[in-house]
């Protein structure tokens, strides 16, 4: 304990006060105005009582009479040590101008109308403090952790708030006006009429944030902070200023912002801007342009996210402006030559009618891409499409039938109905298909609808389907005389894709009954194969022992250095698969890596993980076929290398950030490069 003051020239004596004079007597101390024009010495002198009288009521604090009840606190131009315990302490309405207060520890605290304008707070923590109505403007926050704060009210004009934790925080009617908030997570926090206008958003995260009549006029943002905004119900009465000037060159940037299937509760920077409320609309519409813009500028291929680029630029209000919609249907028809060797996934209504659009625009592209064009037909006929689409399709696919290549098919005795020579869209099998080889190919068939899907492998048959009719010249051509399987792989690459779909199929069905899996849960793990994402998460903590528990030491091991391995044992079960008998022991490492690459994917976002955490088991599945494809390949340096770098990736070891996603990406682009044909082998079509 330490002696009553009284006055700063009294020094401490025999004897102490209670504890409650000793606090009495501080606050006395504590709470004195000193003018500034006091004196130097003066204020010195008065610097200097506050500073001891503090520093022993903090020890005598610590020792008996709990969290400090110091409201109305005055303390100017001083700086307070690094890390000073002020935990749970009252300090309403206190005064602290020009305070250095650097790392202290203020959780729980109540600074309620408290004012701290200018003081220096870096690395400050003040998780759960209560700053209602606390004046902080021009406050340098920098690092600091605000989160499950209660800033109702605050004023933070001009702050610095750059890479604080801001998780979970209350900022309703919180001012953050010309604020920085660069590198700052602000997910799941209450921003509901806060004002942030002109503040400096970029790189802000906003995933679950709501925005609800905060005023975000003039806000500068960035692509990456735009990801997981929802602007639903937010007030921007000026411009947003989007800033773009970092492009697209950054590593995975166009997938990373572009595609929602890597934001499942946010959607992407599309989805972002086009949350924006209809009274923006001439906001929305620009914002739109300047990503078209920014995009046009680029050399990169735009395949990957030409889908979610057509499923927002080809509705309302943006197809509606012609620049954009010439751009969408650029898009459109660069889109199109992809699903020559690829089969197509169900198609978004808009996005359709701009596949559509695109044919009818270039007509001759309808022969050319003949593959695109038959698949664009079926999935708008054929899969419960608005009444107007079906009808855009039949008459484009007439016009189809007039061109010179095509029309010779539409007489044959096998075509469509037979009496009219033109297609019979009741009968799903009746041939109504002419599916050209390719531009500079003889060779044609002709093809229902069943027999369509039993070709890409829709309809998860064993084998093709034999109900086609094949043509060279124009000249029917016996089964006896050409091999299908050949035909397929040299003539009809999109039919090979089905072949590889199935085959992916069986092969991940024959891996995941090795995996002990119940009948339930595997049944989920195929489902999932058939599309790009899933609602279903394995993330709880009870399905992730569950997991675990089924494959440690059964199916992975880890070892005293914490390295994960795959158990020998069902290594050799797997051995016995076709997959993997009678191969080489390279092509067992790069069949295994194409595994390491499956599991991992199923750790990601878009599949059983999310943006918060991925099943560790299956991380840790990933990371054992990964460390066996790494021995098997280990003369190879540059992908030794590589292989490191996931693995602890995976396991979140030796520094490196744990996002299975990110892995996932960066190991398909690694497979497609070197062995595509392995991974088609064993990737779904739906993941690739």
């Amino acid at each position: 304990m330490f002696r009553a003051m009284t006055h700063p020239s009294d020094r401490a004596g025999a004897g102490s006060a209670p504890a409650e004079g000793a606090k009495t007597t501080a606050r006395m101390i504590l709470s004195r105005t000193v003018p500034d024009a006091s004196s130097k010495p003066h204020k010195a002198k008065w610097q200097k009582a506050k500073w001891w009288v503090l520093k022993n009521l903090m020890a005598a604090s610590n020792r008996h009479i709990g969290a400090l009840d110091l409201p109305h606190l005055i303390m100017s131009d001083m700086t307070l040590p690094r890390r000073l315990n002020l935990t749970g302490a009252n300090l309403r309405k206190s005064e602290f101008n020009r305070v250095t207060m650097t790392a202290v520890l203020l959780c729980q605290s109540d600074l309620s109308h408290a004012n701290l304008t200018s003081c220096n707070m870096r690395w400050a923590k003040l998780r759960h403090a209560t700053l209602y109505r606390a004046r902080l403007d021009k406050v340098l926050l920098r690092r600091a952790d605000l989160q499950h704060a209660d800033l109702n009210q605050a004023q933070l004009n001009h702050a610095v708030l750059d890479f604080a934790k801001l998780h979970n925080a209350n900022f309703k009617l919180t001012s953050f006006y010309r604020a920085k908030l660069r590198h700052v997570d602000l997910s799941d926090a209450y921003l509901r009429y806060a004002n942030l206008r002109n503040a400096d958003l970029r790189t802000t995260h906003f995933r679950g944030t709501c925005l609800r009549n905060a005023n975000l006029s003039g806000a500068h943002i960035s692509p990456g902070g735009m990801c997981n905004m929802n602007f639903q119900g937010a007030i921007i009465e000026g411009d947003l200023k989007l800033d773009l000037s970092a492009g697209w060159s950054q590593k995975n940037a166009l997938d990373n912002y572009l595609n929602p299937s890597n934001y499942a509760k946010g959607g992407g920077v599309l989805q972002a801007i086009d949350s924006i409320s209809p009274v923006y609309q001439p906001l929305k519409i620009t914002l739109m342009r300047q990503i078209m813009v920014s995009l046009q500028q680029t050399d990169l291929s735009l395949a990957t996210v030409a889908p979610a680029l057509l499923d927002k630029l080809s509705s309302a209000p943006y197809y509606d402006e012609l620049d954009i919609a010439r751009w969408s249907q650029e898009i459109g028809s660069r889109f199109i030559s992809i699903f020559d060797t690829k089969i197509m996934r169900r198609q978004q209504e808009e996005v359709l009618r701009v596949i559509l659009d695109t044919f009818s625009r270039y007509p001759e592209s309808m022969v050319i891409h003949s593959a695109a064009f038959i698949q664009t037909i079926a999935q708008a006929i054929y899969a419960r499409r608005a009444s107007a689409t079906v009808q855009q399709a039949k008459t484009l696919y007439a016009r189809y039938l007039t061109h010179r290549r095509i029309a010779p098919y539409a007489l044959k005795e096998e075509f469509g109905d037979r009496a009219k020579h033109a297609p019979n869209w009741q009968d799903k099998s009746a041939a109504n298909y002419v599916f050209l080889a390719g531009k500079r190919s003889a060779y044609a068939l002709l093809l229902s609808q069943e027999g369509l899907e039993s070709l890409l492998g829709s309809d998860h048959s064993a084998a093709d389907c034999r109900h086609y009719y094949l043509y060279r010249d124009g000249v029917p051509v016996n089964r006896q005389e050409y091999c299908w399987e050949t035909l397929r792989q040299e003539r009809f690459p999109l039919f090979q894709s089905g072949y590889l779909r199935r085959l992916s199929e069986k092969h991940i069905i024959e891996v995941l009954a090795r995996l002990n899996l119940s009948a339930a849960t595997q049944q989920l793990f195929v489902e999932t194969t058939k599309q790009a994402y899933s609602n279903i998460k394995l993330v709880s903590p009870e399905k992730q022992l569950l997991m675990h528990g089924l494959w440690a030491n059964r199916v992975y091991r880890f070892d005293t250095d914490g390295n994960c391995t795959l158990d020998e044992g069902f290594y050799a079960r797997l051995m016995q698969l076709a997959l993997l008998v009678d191969r080489s022991p390279a092509e067992r490492a790069q069949v295994t890596f194409c595994l390491a690459a499956l599991f991992a994917k199923c750790a990601s976002n878009s599949l059983f993980g999310t943006e918060d955490d991925s099943p560790y088991a299956l991380r840790s599945l990933a990371c054992a076929f990964l460390d066996r494809a790494c021995t098997l390949l280990s003369r190879i340096a540059h992908a030794a290398r590589d292989f490191t770098v996931w693995k602890n990736a995976l396991l979140g070891r030796q520094g490196e950030a744990t996002c299975a996603s990110v892995v996932a990406s960066e190991m398909l682009g690694y497979g497609t490069t070197h062995f595509p044909e392995v991974l088609k082998q064993v990737m779904p079509v739906e993941w690739r």
